[in-house]
């Protein structure tokens, strides 16, 4: 008798909710819907895809579930998870857009956390160009290949969570004016934010130890970015306790070591 064949890996809902947004680093993919979304229409070679998949329809995502669901041996429903609160979801995953006139940007513009990530971005713009002169200088000297690698490794996390803290301090701040889910999502997207402002003083630390001749100013970057981690925590008290769908709530897969706590996965 025919045995009908076991869906390989099972996705964890809502994963890319509460992770970094860097998929190449990541060791989770192969439990990310989202992930596997993007990388089966980015794979169809009759779609225009200039303008990135982030322009695409609805409908093209609903395509590429069904898809991935028959090539799973799963059905659709399986595969999205229970959520009764769609709708909600959908609203607080708009409130993380770039647009800086919408709602989510209006409540977050009153909280004193977003006057420290001003300045925390002012300071990251004075110090942007003297940072990547000093790359140049450093890339001059060949002997000094590991160095360039960590200098260069530390201004792509800077900038990539830079990104990714102002996203999620939206998203956390909006999710307090939006019923049912508002604490469980604005506790997890803190979190997300609170990971993003460790990572990013980890990367600044390289920097300072790397590029002494900028020592002081790094510092006072460090201490902005402390103080957005106590507004955070003072705000959202649950974010530090708060377990991640897929990084923090389930056991790693065989073979698979689990990162130590508040790190990437």
């Amino acid at each position: 008798m025919l045995r009908r064949k076991k869906p390989r890996d099972t996705f964890v809902p809502y994963i890319h909710d509460y992770c970094d947004r860097w998929c190449a680093r990541c060791q989770l993919t192969s439990r990310c819907l989202s992930h596997a979304v993007e990388k089966w229409i980015t794979a169809r070679k009759d779609l225009p895809l200039a303008d990135g998949y982030e322009s695409l329809s609805f409908s093209l995502e609903e395509e590429a579930i069904y898809a991935i669901a028959r090539d799973r041996g799963a059905t659709p429903e399986s595969l999205l998870g229970e959520d009764q609160l769609e709708g909600t979801r959908e609203e607080l995953e708009k409130a993380e857009g770039d647009e800086d006139d919408d709602e989510a940007f209006s409540l977050l513009r009153e909280q004193d956390v977003y006057y420290c990530f001003c300045i925390y971005e002012l300071l990251i713009d004075e110090q942007q160009e003297s940072l990547y002169e000093m790359l140049d200088r450093i890339e001059d000297n060949a002997g000094d290949l590991e160095r360039v690698r960590r200098v260069e490794e530390s201004l792509s996390e800077v900038n990539w969570y830079m990104d990714l803290l102002y996203s999620k301090l939206k998203r956390a701040y909006y999710a307090c004016s939006v019923p049912v889910m508002a604490l469980a999502d604005a506790a997890g997207s803190a979190k997300v934010a609170l990971l993003a402002a460790d990572a990013s003083v980890k990367a600044w630390t390289v920097l300072r130890d790397e590029l002494p001749e900028v020592c002081a100013k790094i510092n006072w970057i460090v201490v902005t970015l402390e103080q957005i981690r106590e507004e955070l925590t003072t705000r959202f008290p649950g974010a530090v306790g708060f377990k991640r769908p897929g990084f923090d709530s389930e056991k790693p897969a065989r073979g698979r070591k689990r990162a130590a706590t508040g790190r990437w996965i």
